[in-house]
């Protein structure tokens, strides 16, 4: 296995430290950003918020430093997150820009690509400070330079008019009770692959000094992966009634004085939720939730949120060598298993030596325990 170089540079590019390593074990999950780590020659140098790039001829892993933990005078361990982090901060987002079949307000009047957008680029290239009120507004506030990442180019190349992200209503006042409170890396970033198939991707232009942004919709070609055949080393699949989500929500008035009816929700086999008992998904998953007066009218939204839309929801991994399959985040792919086909869409990998582990679906099997303890 050709070695890996491990190079460091600060935000406006400048070298900062390199040190080369065996084949690092390295782990990524757009749904859920996971913390990899590497250990290295030591350098007082080396800080939170830098660049990090580990290359070799064949492969490279790109990210920015989360965490430094020092091993002895000579080496330490430089933890990284991938570059989405860099845009970890609360934003602002009108809810009413969401599908009005269920926000409840007239169509949308900004795509999901837009207001990440304009997110990023008020926030991190003009230096704005995140707030609940439209962009003009923003001109009398003065803009932060240190806060700029330095030549970020972020390019949006397509735009999903119906999107919806669980948003609801705040408890604010006037305008600002429908602009919601959320973490851009963290919530929007996942959730708008998950709900509306929007794929935020970046990447490091060390020769040039940039970081290129792209969002767009994903792809719509299908990728077939026949699970059974010899290149699949392992495999797990995960079916929906095994993750036990549910498909059936009965919401119950509390207290109970007759004036609020009880309402039944159902899951149908395309993911969506509504009243309508048709189309039902079997064995029936039984949930019931009890709410105050109060809570009751917005309890589609609250019951999205907790529940969601949820498409692709099998959990499939496949292990194979690593090179085998062409194939990116955003994916949707077939995955044949003996008499059974999955449609799926690729969102993680976890790469060892020669070996990658492909990770596919909209749920992880350790947000079990949070979906089904969650209160409302």
């Amino acid at each position: 296995m050709q070695p890996f170089n491990v190079e460091i540079f600060d935000r406006n590019f400048n070298f900062i430290h390199n040190y080369t390593i065996e084949s690092p074990v390295y782990k990524y999950d757009y749904l859920t950003p996971t913390e990899n780590d590497v250990t290295i020659s030591f350098n007082k140098n080396i800080a939170m918020g830098q660049y990090i790039v580990i290359a070799n001829a064949y492969r490279k892993y790109e990210g920015v430093i989360s965490g430094i933990e020092v091993i002895s005078k000579d080496f330490i361990k430089v933890k990284y997150k991938p570059l989405t982090n860099l845009f970890n901060t609360t934003v602002y987002i009108d809810y009413r820009n969401q599908d009005p079949a269920y926000s409840g307000h007239a169509p949308a009047d900004k795509s999901i690509e837009q207001i990440i957008y304009e997110n990023i680029v008020n926030i991190y290239i003009n230096g704005y400070p995140p707030m609940p009120w439209e962009l003009s507004s923003m001109l009398d506030y003065p803009t932060d330079n240190l806060q700029k990442i330095p030549n970020l180019v972020v390019t949006k190349k397509t735009d999903t008019m119906v999107w919806q992200l669980g948003l609801e209503m705040s408890s604010g006042w006037g305008q600002y009770q429908y602009f919601c409170e959320v973490n851009l890396s963290n919530f929007v970033i996942p959730r708008a692959l998950k709900q509306a198939g929007v794929l935020v991707t970046m990447r490091l232009d060390i020769q040039n000094k940039k970081v290129y942004c792209d969002i767009e919709k994903t792809s719509t070609t299908s990728l077939v992966i026949e699970a059974d055949l010899p290149q699949i080393i392992k495999k797990t699949i995960n079916e929906i009634s095994t993750i036990e989500m549910p498909n059936k929500v009965i919401v119950l008035p509390y207290p109970p004085d007759g004036s609020i009816p009880v309402t039944v929700y159902y899951r149908h086999s395309d993911g969506t939720w509504d009243t309508n008992d048709t189309d039902r998904l079997t064995p029936v998953i039984l949930y019931s939730e009890s709410v105050s007066a109060s809570e009751y009218p917005n309890m589609e939204a609250e019951l999205f949120d907790k529940y969601g839309a949820v498409l692709y929801a099998n959990l499939i991994e496949l292990t194979t060598l690593y090179g085998v399959y062409n194939i990116e985040i955003g994916n949707v792919v077939s995955i044949i298993s003996g008499d059974k086909q999955y449609e799926s869409m690729f969102t993680g990998y976890e790469i060892k030596n020669n070996t990658i582990k492909l990770i596919f679906g909209m749920l992880r099997l350790d947000l079990t325990k949070i979906l089904k303890g969650r209160s409302m």
